[in-house]
């Protein structure tokens, strides 16, 4: 038990060492649909790791798109591609061929239908 303690603690001081990131030689690529408050704070998290990129987000609010944009930039990233052009360009996202995994941080109203 001391020893997982010592490992847990080891993984949480240092969130860009994962198992996966020792082993992939890839990138994950990663989409975010919602960058508002709380996507954006998962934006942030996710900039800090360099084992991945960020390949497209989306949102209705461009305001929120530019917050992103910048964050995205300023963490010397590449620019993702775009979406937010209706309620359901979201759709659009989800087709792409080079995202692996997507961050939803939308309202959890939207989810209820």
């Amino acid at each position: 038990m001391k020893k997982t303690a010592i490992a847990g603690a080891g993984l949480s001081v240092l969130p860009s060492m994962s198992f996966g990131s020792v082993i992939a030689k890839d990138k994950l690529k990663l989409a975010f649909i919602g960058v508002g408050l709380r996507g954006t704070n998962h934006l942030d998290n996710a900039l800090r790791r360099k084992d991945l990129e960020i390949t497209a987000i989306c949102d209705i609010d461009p305001n929120r798109i530019n917050i992103a944009l910048n964050k995205i930039s300023k963490a010397g990233f590449s620019k993702p591609q775009v979406f937010g052009n209706s309620d359901y360009d979201y759709r659009n996202l989800l087709e792409l061929k080079e995202v692996d995994a997507v961050i939803i941080s939308t309202p959890w109203l939207w989810h209820t239908k």
